[in-house]
């Protein structure tokens, strides 16, 4: 389960202009979102991780940077990070 919550602080670089692409609407998810996110392995072990999302514009891509703390079964807590480019 993913939960994201904005903090309504958008950084849009005007250079992209992406309001105007009404195809994708990823102009909606720029700013940052916390996460709070529950990996469920096929075995059944649950993974957690809680930190933020970081939605800002590459060029005219969408890039999400992800970084917090990852909780494995065993309790410990592992620093996690991650990118996508949308």
């Amino acid at each position: 389960m993913l939960s994201q919550t904005s903090n309504q602080s958008p950084r849009i670089n005007t250079a992209c202009n992406p309001v105007r692409d009404p195809i994708t609407g990823l102009h909606n998810f720029v700013g940052t979102w916390h996460l709070d996110r529950t990996i469920l392995q096929p075995n059944e072990d649950e993974f957690v991780f809680k930190g933020v999302a970081d939605f800002t514009w590459l060029e005219n891509r969408l890039m999400d940077q992800e970084t917090g703390v990852a909780t494995v079964p065993n309790g410990i807590e592992l620093q996690a990070e991650r990118t996508y480019i949308w």
